[in-house]
């Protein structure tokens, strides 16, 4: 019975994949998730030194932090050094990041020379975190998924679905059939 209800779901359905104008993408993997992502007194300090660097500092959710309907509010900051960031206007965060450069240089693409030993790992879509999304979590027993608009970016652990209609398809998501579709 079970195994005719999935194929009756997978017959009469589409694949999200296939849905016009939906964009699936992963969360961010910074390279180094113990320099890049810092907590909001690391924030505060760095804030202090020079207003400007909020501009390279973006909330950021793991996918503990996203629920089903909603998410708590962002408690990390990424530090958004994405590719031909000049870090030279960043004074505090470049004393920051130097701090980490022995591990910095470490991570395999500035190791390999694809990227600068302070910049993020290469992302071709970081402006989809700044547009209103749906955020998910990847590793969960039942489906999370909550809308952000909030600008937050999330870690790899989750991911984001930009769309046309991010609250229909949201509430698809999180309803019993795909539920049991899930399981």
């Amino acid at each position: 019975d079970i195994l005719t209800l999935k194929n009756k779901i997978e017959n009469i359905s589409d694949n999200l994949k296939d849905v016009y104008d939906v964009k699936i993408n992963r969360g961010i993997t910074t390279g180094l998730n113990n320099v890049f992502v810092i907590n909001e007194e690391m924030k505060n300090n760095i804030l202090a030194k020079d207003v400007q660097c909020d501009y390279l500092l973006k909330p950021i959710l793991k996918g503990a932090d996203i629920k089903r309907w909603f998410s708590h509010d962002p408690k990390n900051y990424m530090i958004y050094t994405h590719t031909g960031i000049d870090i030279n206007k960043f004074k505090p965060i470049k004393e920051y990041l130097i701090s980490y450069k022995t591990e910095l240089e470490n991570v395999y693409e500035a190791k390999h020379g694809k990227k600068e030993w302070y910049e993020l790992r290469g992302c071709n879509y970081y402006d989809a975190f700044e547009k209103e999304k749906i955020m998910y979590t990847r590793l969960g027993a039942k489906n999370s998924f909550t809308i952000n608009a909030n600008n937050a970016f999330c870690l790899d652990s989750a991911g984001i679905i930009n769309s046309k209609d991010n609250y229909y398809l949201c509430g698809i998501l999180n309803s019993k059939i795909i539920l049991f579709y899930f399981k």
